[in-house]
This record gives C-alpha cells, structure tokens and sequence, in this order.
C-alpha cells in the first residue's frame, strides 16, 4: 500500500513580526518537534495540528497520488520526485514539513509470529461486517484456526473494536488489533481451534463492535494434530491476490476490499 510520511524539518519564530504585530508573548509552535513522523494517507493523522494540516492537505493528495515534483512544470524544484517540502502558514511562526511518498510494506512488522504469512499479505484486507464460510471439511471434526491482522490505518488504541465467531463460539469480544499488536504496522496472529458442523463447514463471522468496523489480513484453517503443525486444508489472503502459499480471496460474503 502506498502513504505519505510527512517529517517536521524545521520550527521557525518570526520575533519581529511578532513584537509589531501580536499582543501575545509569541512562542515557537509546541505541537510539533523537528524530527517527528507521521505516517497517513489523505486523512489527517492523529496527533497532527487541523491548521497545518489543512495547508498542506493539497499536497499530501499529490504525493499520495503518484504526483512529481522533479519534471513538469515543478521541474528541477526537488531532487526527488516523490518528496516535497511545505509549510503551515503562520505568518508568525511558520512549521516545515517533508512530505515523501512510501510504501507501507517497509513499515510492516513480523516479529514475534511464528509462522507468518508474507508480508504482501498483510497489506490487503477485507473490512466492514462480513463473512468466510469454508467447506469441504471433515464432519464434527476440531480445526485450529489462525486469523493474521494488521492495523495499518489508525494510530492509537481505541479506535476499533470488533468481535469474531468461529461457528456459534465467540472468540474475540471487543478486540482491538493495534492494543494486540503493540503498534501500528505490527502484525499479530491468534490461534483457535474450532469444530465443523455435520455438513463440515465452519464459518468465521466479523462483526461490529463499538467503534469502526472489523477487518482482516488473512485466514488459515489447519488439521488439528497432537504432534505438529497439520496439513493447511485453507490459507486465504482476504482482500488480496493469490501470494505464496496464500489462495486470492474467497469464500466470502459481505465486506470491503483495501488492497494496493
């Protein structure tokens, strides 16, 4: 997936303009430090100052979008096509940003999983309230199930909940993929093990919790076995193509697709 990383390079005071032309005693801007990253995509990070951001929204779309600033009418003006450098506009006490195309498979973090899928996978979704239903499988039969998530959108915890049925069992209640994981872009697996019904199908539902919409990376359905790991009967990239071992999504019903 593609984002911009916008980076503050410099905070600036313009004390004589402050002295003849504000009554207050004017400071540098104490929202931002040079050296702070964000990283986003045409939505206004968190933590990020409303003002600048709408300065600078303009060219957040035209980095985010694939536009140069080395050819064309910009020309020579940036050594590399893919960053620019803006600004806020307080007159007063103005703030430079980097803004830099990137793409976001750089940031993805597989430590601390065992087994992971590739990271493309991890940079396709399905989200919204949906479905899997897988069949084929053997009747009243135990399956472990691994679900692979990665929170590649929002920044903080608490910004979305959801729950997961596997068949009538309820195995994620409010879950939060980025308080899991312990950061943004850091991927996180969780293990189940989970029965068919009589006609071996076993169906995975994603539903709403308090706040956004469930999402997910990827889902493994695997013999259970006592001695190691079982045969892989389903490994499906949601929302994405066929990758590795991992199947283009399908079995599907309902949902969204996030994949670029």
């Amino acid at each position: 997936m593609v984002a911009v990383k916008i980076t503050v390079l410099k905070r600036a005071l313009h004390t004589d303009l402050a002295k003849d032309h504000s009554n207050m005693d004017v400071k540098m801007c104490e929202v931002f430090t040079e050296g702070q990253e964000f990283i986003t995509g045409i939505n206004m990070p968190e933590g990020f100052c409303e003002w600048a951001w709408n300065d600078i929204l303009k060219v957040v779309v035209a980095v985010y979008t694939g536009g140069r600033f080395d050819q064309g009418l910009f020309r020579n003006w940036m050594k590399q096509g893919n960053t620019m450098a803006t600004c806020c506009t307080d007159g007063l006490r103005p703030v430079t940003f980097k803004l830099e195309r990137i793409d976001t498979k750089s940031l993805i973090n597989l430590s601390g999983i065992e087994r992971p899928a590739p990271i493309k996978v991890y940079e396709s979704e399905r989200w919204g309230e949906f479905s899997y239903n897988f069949t084929g499988l053997k009747s009243r039969e135990n399956y472990q199930v691994r679900l692979h998530f990665c929170e590649v959108f929002h920044s903080s915890t608490g910004k979305r909940f959801f729950s997961v049925k596997l068949g009538d069992k309820l195995v994620l209640k409010d879950f939060d993929i980025l308080a899991e994981a312990g950061g943004k872009y850091k991927a996180v697996v969780k293990d189940f093990e989970a029965s068919t019904d009589k006609s071996g199908s076993l169906i995975v539902n994603f539903l709403k919790g308090a706040v956004d919409y469930p999402k997910i990376s990827a889902i493994e359905i695997i013999e259970s076995t006592t001695d190691s790991v079982g045969k892989v009967v389903y490994a499906v990239n949601a929302g994405g193509d066929a990758c590795g071992a991992f199947s283009a999504d399908n079995y599907f019903t309902g949902g969204n697709v996030l994949n670029e």
